[in-house]
């Protein structure tokens, strides 16, 4: 009730492609023919049904999925991936926007920690997200170190060459995590045994990135939540690029003059020098 959250009930359940026929029509005198192909395959339908829990006048709502042959593991996930991906593109701010994405993929990816990042689409550096579910404040410094200047397994600059931007850090070191100077700095002393990256990007470029881990304790990450993962890249990326700040303009991008706070015109450390007009 506190945090107005929806309350869903998922089940799925197959369906015959067999016509069941009780009675039909037919002119009088003529013996009613029905034709069927008689295809004894199945579909299977994946359906939710959502309750708000603090706001009841917003009635309940329906959704479901269907695909042929029958419903296993992947496919599941991957509805739940999609309701992911629908709750995100209703929000209206980043905040909302991560908030969204967590509270929905949790029960599908079972994470135990999260860090939301928002990233420049042209220089991958970090401009903000949310990290109240990631790594404490004071090793965020040493993160962000290793991310941009040392280098490491799956950092974002690798990912974004891929053609799927989804890996386990698991994977990229062959299973010998060590290898890795942001699990031995970071992850291992916080007692997680895995982290799961997720690049968010679009047709136009990368615009965040989801960083989750789980604890010693817990079962590792594995391929259906590598599945569910790749899935979400373009649907969240494109909702996310819809909430990104604004660029600067292009003549402040090109470093020639932009206005201080003091109302007067200075130059940014990297401008480039005004070529003189003949």
């Amino acid at each position: 009730m506190k945090k107005r959250a929806w309350i869903v009930f998922l089940d799925e359940s197959g369906v015959s492609l067999l016509p069941e026929v009780r009675r039909t029509y037919a002119p009088r005198g003529r013996t009613p023919t029905l034709r069927h192909r008689l295809d004894w395959k199945r579909a299977s339908m994946a359906a939710a049904l959502g309750y708000h829990a603090a706001d009841g006048g917003r009635g309940p709502r329906l959704c479901f999925h269907l695909k042929p042959g029958n419903c296993d593991t992947t496919s599941l996930i991957e509805v739940l991936g999609d309701a992911a991906a629908r709750a995100a593109q209703s929000a209206r701010s980043v905040e909302e926007f991560f908030e969204a994405v967590k509270r929905v993929a949790r029960p599908v990816l079972r994470f135990d920690v999260c860090a939301c990042v928002t990233v420049d689409p042209q220089t991958l550096m970090n401009t903000g997200g949310d990290y109240r579910d990631g790594l404490p404040p004071a090793m965020m410094p040493h993160m962000l170190d290793i991310e941009y200047r040392e280098g490491d397994a799956n950092d974002l600059s690798d990912l974004a060459a891929r053609p799927t931007p989804v890996d386990l850090l698991s994977r990229e070191t062959s299973g010998n995590l060590d290898l890795s100077s942001r699990y031995r700095d970071n992850t291992r002393p916080l007692g997680f045994r895995d982290e799961l990256r997720v690049l968010l990007r679009d047709r136009h470029g990368p615009w965040g990135a989801l960083v989750m881990g789980r604890a010693d304790d817990a079962p590792p990450f594995g391929s259906p939540e590598l599945t569910v993962a790749a899935s979400l890249v373009r649907p969240l990326g494109s909702a996310l690029r819809r909430l990104h700040p604004p660029r600067l303009p292009r003549a402040a991008r090109d470093g020639v003059r932009l206005p201080s706070s003091a109302g007067q015109p200075h130059a940014r450390p990297h401008a480039r020098p005004r070529q003189p007009r003949y």
